[in-house]
């Protein structure tokens, strides 16, 4: 373990070499969660239920949120743009290719894409203005899709190296040590989902490196560069942005259902999870009928009371007389040793269950983490001058998303007060 305990650490050349773009935070173009390819070449190879708009036609705008408002030392957009910059170099390697070419659902032609895709730095805006960041990306959905989740490794690193926080190697060996022994104990399937508010890459790869060996129930990584580099499987479907760009094209109400139709035109029952709260889980379930809820296998609980959810989940597993243990729960809402516990405890019995843990795992390592996101904000279809606004509605309400006039318009659409 202690051999794996001194890649966290960077010397402070190459922090400043990292500072000055000098270095690149982002490994490769695969080191990326699975997720943003798998809704890229859904993006690039699919249509709407009814045939009436190819996902190519559609521009899109993501904005940065900072939930914590967190102060941004000075700079700090500068650095984020040299990191920006150095993307731009990335292009798939040969052994990156082979790892995409192991899952079947990837089909040939958009790995081909792949193959000629590059970053346009072009299609990010960053700013500052005193100690406050924005950034904002804009461009065809089917090429921007890639920039969300880098982005925010990007920023998350480049924060800890500008205000001169370094990782504790003790807290963090002690502390996964801790948490193993916890998870093994659970059995149950776990997921690192840490890319986007990593401490370091170097934190994520330490991770990873250490549950492999050593956690029995360790199913993977969202992290599409350190499943191909350690061998292990890349785990993810898609994301909330899927369904708010649905919500553009057939507004709120038609959003959950039509999403979920697309997916599963385009995977056929590959990559069968569902996400639940892009417009609270009571509006999703609505959409998730009979026919959905026998195709997909798995839905993922992201925002709320983790025991409200996989209640209302089996209820209605069982409303469709689908047995509750041929499915699996994924809880990914923050996860700690502890909620996970009380998690395991509360189903034991009535149905599968699963981890995906993201800060918890790739940024305790003394420092205090980040809360940030970029979500996708406006939508336009091509030959349009008309932006649309989209929302997340969380059955967290602190995490909503979208412009104030928007999230009320949508509330009004679903019924919710």
């Amino acid at each position: 373990m202690l051999k794996l305990i001194n890649k966290i650490s960077y010397a402070d050349e190459e922090i400043n070499a990292i500072i000055a773009g000098k270095m690149p935070i982002i490994q490769g173009l695969s080191d990326n969660d699975l997720y943003k390819f798998s809704m890229q070449q859904a993006v690039l190879l699919g249509m709407t239920p009814d045939g009436s708009c190819k996902f190519t036609d559609l521009d899109t705008e993501y904005s940065f949120t900072d939930r914590r408002g967190t102060k941004y030392p000075k700079d700090f957009a500068k650095a984020v743009r040299r990191q920006i910059e150095l993307m731009a170099e990335l292009s798939l390697t040969p052994w990156e290719l082979d790892g995409f070419k192991k899952m079947p659902w990837f089909k040939r032609n958009y790995l081909d894409f792949l193959l000629g895709y590059r970053y346009d730095p072009r299609e990010v805006t960053v700013a500052q203005k005193g100690n406050k960041l924005k950034i904002t990306i804009r461009g065809p959905w089917y090429r921007t899709i890639l920039w969300e989740v880098p982005l925010l490794a990007i920023v998350s690193e480049l924060y800890f190296h500008l205000t001169g926080q370094k990782a504790d190697e003790n807290i963090f060996e002690r502390n996964l040590k801790r948490k193993t022994q916890v998870f093994n104990d659970l059995n149950v399937p776990l997921t690192d989902f840490g890319t986007r508010r990593r401490f370091s890459y170097r934190v994520q790869e330490a991770t990873v490196l250490y549950l492999k060996d050593n956690c029995t129930c360790f199913a993977g990584t969202s992290n599409v560069y350190l499943a191909f580099k350690y061998g292990l499987r890349a785990i993810g479907t898609h994301a909330h942005e899927w369904f708010m760009a649905h919500q553009a094209m057939f507004g709120t109400r038609l959003a959950n259902k039509t999403a979920l139709e697309s997916w599963v035109r385009i995977y056929d029952g590959s990559l069968g999870t569902a996400l639940t709260d892009t417009f609270t889980s009571d509006s999703f379930f609505e959409a998730f009928g009979n026919r959905l809820a026998r195709l997909f296998d798995s839905v993922r609980h992201d925002s709320g009371d983790p025991i409200v959810f996989g209640e209302k989940a089996i209820n209605h597993y069982l409303m469709h007389l689908i047995d509750p243990l041929s499915k699996t729960i994924i809880f990914s809402d923050g996860l700690d040793d502890k909620s996970c516990v009380k998690i395991a405890n509360h189903f034991k019995g009535r149905t599968k269950l699963a981890w995906g843990i993201g800060t918890f795992l790739s940024n305790d390592v003394g420092v205090k983490p980040l809360q940030i996101v970029i979500k996708l904000s406006r939508c336009r279809l091509l030959g349009s001058n008309r932006w649309i606004d989209v929302v997340k509605l969380s059955d967290n309400p602190d995490k909503h998303s979208g412009r104030k006039k928007a999230i009320a318009h949508a509330k009004y659409e679903l019924g919710i007060k």
